[in-house]
């Protein structure tokens, strides 16, 4: 998978969301559990880059516009959290040391 920190974002907000839903006990397969990847999804793409709005349409692409309100409120908090740093300020620093 060659999509340079997009990627491997994107894939651990599923996971973490995946994670979430099976620790509530939430049917897999159900609507709900695919709610839980959407907001996951964007969350993670949102607080590590710093783009919410992109990662909510993203979210939205992926799953389909009924997750819209889940991706959406999680981008939103998410990038409200981490809003002072992203993905890449951390790459750049290691990088010069």
């Amino acid at each position: 998978m060659s999509a340079g920190f997009t990627g491997p974002s994107a894939l651990v907000g599923m996971l973490l969301g995946v994670s979430a839903a099976s620790f509530l006990h939430i049917e897999i397969g159900s609507s709900t559990y695919f709610a839980f990847m959407a907001a996951g999804f964007s969350g993670m793409l949102s607080s590590s880059m710093n783009v919410p709005l992109a990662a909510a349409i993203l979210s939205i692409e992926v799953f389909g516009l009924e997750y819209s309100f889940p991706a959406a409120v999680s981008s939103i908090i998410g990038f409200q959290m981490m809003r002072g740093s992203t993905i890449y300020s951390y790459a750049t620093e290691n990088s010069k040391k």
